[in-house]
């Protein structure tokens, strides 16, 4: 694995890099939605979030090559489902980088940031049909939560709702 910098995203200036990610990460994106990556996904990605989210509770995160290039996308919000809880919303790697331990280091740098803000607990819906990432989801620790069933009006995607406790939420 490269050296990583992780660099805070800002929706309007890194939006080019960020769809240059998800074109090339297009199996995920194709698996989740069914569809090509586009614009409006990307949109969504950066700055879609429930109503109760300021700009603050935004925590999306770009794994920065040392060339400029991402190498993948954590994207996190916090205050979803309390004002403290965060809610891992993607984790999303370049195809060349999975498998080498990435994604560990991508969720350590979140988990490390939920864990000084006082998080109590991070959350994640895990698609049903993405059994690589439910693993992956496991051996950090997630349990199971609940299980939401596919929306057909929707996406039509089973979710696995995982959390995870953390001591941030500790007196």
């Amino acid at each position: 694995m490269d050296e990583i910098t992780y660099v805070r995203f800002n929706a309007e200036r890194d939006f080019g890099r960020v769809r240059d990610l998800f074109d090339r990460a297009g199996d995920y994106v194709r698996l989740e939605t069914g569809k090509e990556p586009g614009d409006e996904y990307v949109r969504e990605c950066l700055s879609g979030a429930p109503p109760q989210i300021g700009p603050d509770g935004y925590h999306n995160y770009g794994l920065e090559r040392p060339d400029g290039t991402l190498a993948g996308f954590a994207g996190s919000i916090q205050g979803y489902y309390a004002p403290k809880d965060w809610y891992m919303g993607l984790l999303v790697l370049d195809p060349a980088e999975r498998g080498k331990g990435l994604g560990t280091a991508a969720f350590a740098f979140i988990r490390e940031r939920a864990e000084a803000l006082g998080a109590p607990v991070i959350r994640i819906a895990v698609l049903d049909a993405n059994k690589a990432g439910r693993r992956f989801w496991e051996r950090q620790g997630f349990t199971l939560e609940r299980t939401v069933p596919g929306d057909p009006e929707g996406d039509g995607h089973m979710r696995h709702v995982r959390r995870l406790e953390l001591d941030g939420g500790a007196p």
